[in-house]
């Protein structure tokens, strides 16, 4: 899933008039004509040709027609382009709530771009179940797509405006050859991490992590460890601008998890700790991504993508999936704080909760700690923003709409397994787990048991207002921690009190005001 140069939105507007597709064929702007534009990241388009092929022979009478790249951010000046463009559907990686949350300023004449899809979610897609789409699908990924509002009776209401078209996970790649080969196990928790870099620092040559900071794959860990100690609720209030007490407003910048986060996060990163690649900060994401195959970095944060993505690249290394460690801090919030082997305590519970051979809950954690612990330890982060969507506009939504819900079928999920090399859409159906990779029976057992980090781009705090973790000039953490030039770095102590100094009142009306919440 690498970033990709967006091209300009004036370009766009042009290209977006032309009502081409495929190679340039003109094609027709009518009912039966649906015209899909998708996104060719790491999962590919071979999927969605199948489909495609399989769906035109059953309705003879739809026609269908695809185009795609690798360009984020084009899908964005299409559908802001209007009915000057003739795009039916769209398979992409856009956070479509942003353009709900701009209702008609979007495209004058509608007060929501994109089309409502709650009929292809009441769709039962298997003969004689009454389940329906959304009874079948996961409940993070369905959530991420449904969006509240008042109507024009005053009335609090929601509709589906997009369907998920991937069901993914991200953690720790790593190289399950070396690991094995050199008796490394799988990290528990991030003091265990840190103990796992330092084994890998004495093979000869091999350095623990390897990263892009153009294309910010890393930030997904951080993003990780936040929501663990945060858990999923805090978060949520986060972008909805609230405190974990619930009290909307700039206190929300003061939560130590943020800190706790940093921390683990610059000694992943960090030059003077030595565990990532000395390079991170000029390398394009291929050439990083090219250390994790070759064996030179043995760990990289990405998704369970890479091995479709780099089918045709991958050396003779057995590449796995592991969960994002556990923020050792959050033994701070543990009934076993106190006790001088909190850490080995934290360790074993996991174990336990991992559902480990011979592992027993530890006889100083309770069950209180263990409903916490699992609860961060199955924190993952998913693209959950990988959307198909109809804009309003569009001349063939109901064949556009039908389309998706043969996407919703045993046919088409067993269709994308095959052709994305066992990756799955989000709905709940049987997965023949006979000829499965290393990395994806990991990656289907972290789906299984997925708590997803709340997607920022659903919210409005978010996309309209600019609210984020952290204020200030700083880039990012990964660039301040990752700079060349030692002036330019940060601690994580200072990125954390330089937010909460800048986040006073006044900053936080003005990120409210223009979310439109005050």
């Amino acid at each position: 899933m690498k970033k990709i140069t967006s091209i300009s939105l004036a370009v766009m507007m042009g290209l977006a008039t032309l009502g081409v597709a495929g190679c340039g064929n003109t094609v027709a702007n009518d009912a039966n004509t649906v015209q899909i534009y998708a996104f060719s990241g790491g999962y590919g388009v071979d999927w969605l040709k199948e489909m495609e092929k399989k769906y035109e022979a059953a309705n003879p009478d739809i026609k269908i027609e695809i185009s795609s790249d690798g360009m984020l951010g084009k899908a964005d000046a299409m559908v802001r382009a209007g009915e000057v463009q003739t795009t039916d559907l769209y398979f992409t990686t856009e956070g479509v709530m942003k353009w709900l949350h701009e209702g008609n300023g979007v495209v004058k004449g509608y007060d929501f771009v994109l089309e409502p899809l709650d009929e292809v979610y009441e769709y039962t897609p298997i003969a004689g179940d009454p389940r329906t789409v959304a009874d079948l699908m996961n409940e993070s990924y369905k959530d991420n797509c449904r969006y509240f509002y008042y109507d024009k009776d005053d009335e609090y209401v929601s509709n589906y405006f997009s369907l998920p078209w991937s069901g993914n996970v991200t953690g720790i790649v790593y190289n399950k050859t070396l690991f094995d080969e050199h008796d490394i196990a799988v990290p528990r928790t991030t003091e265990e991490l840190w103990e796992v870099c330092a084994d890998i620092k004495k093979i000869d040559g091999k350095v623990p992590f390897v990263s892009s900071t153009e294309t910010g794959y890393a930030e997904y860990l951080l993003q990780t460890w936040i929501t663990q100690y945060m858990t999923i609720k805090e978060v949520e209030y986060f972008w909805n601008g609230k405190d974990r007490n619930g009290v909307f407003g700039p206190s929300l910048w003061t939560h130590e998890g943020r800190l706790y986060a940093l921390e683990a996060y610059e000694k992943m990163l960090g030059v003077e700790y030595g565990n990532s690649h000395k390079n991170v900060n000029s390398m394009t994401f291929t050439q990083a991504q090219a250390q994790v195959l070759n064996g030179n970095c043995l760990m990289m944060v990405n998704g369970d993508w890479i091995e479709n993505e780099m089918k045709d690249k991958a050396g003779n290394y057995t590449l796995d999936i592991m969960r994002a460690p556990v923020l050792s801090k959050i033994v701070e919030k543990t009934s076993f704080k106190n006790e001088s082997n909190a850490e080995e305590i934290l360790r074993q519970l996991i174990s336990f909760i991992d559902g480990e051979e011979g592992a027993v809950q530890p006889e100083k954690a309770n069950d209180t700690d263990v409903a916490l612990i699992r609860e961060a330890r199955n924190v993952t982060y998913g693209l959950l923003n990988h959307n198909a969507y109809i804009p309003a506009y569009a001349t063939a939504k109901e064949a556009a709409k039908d389309f998706l819900k043969y996407m919703c079928t045993q046919e088409a999920f067993d269709i994308y397994y095959e052709k994305t090399g066992g990756g799955i859409l989000p709905l709940d159906y049987a997965v023949d787990e006979a000829n499965v990779s290393v990395m994806q029976k990991s990656k289907l057992n972290m789906y299984e048991k997925a708590s997803y980090v709340p997607m920022m781009t659903k919210y409005a705090m978010y996309h309209t207002g600019g609210l984020s973790y952290f204020l200030g000039s700083t880039k990012s953490p990964e660039h301040a921690f990752t700079a060349k030039n030692p002036a330019d770095r940060k601690t994580p102590q200072y990125i954390y009190e330089h937010t909460i100094e800048l986040g006073k009142q006044r900053a936080f009306d003005r990120i409210a005001e223009k979310a439109g919440l005050i």
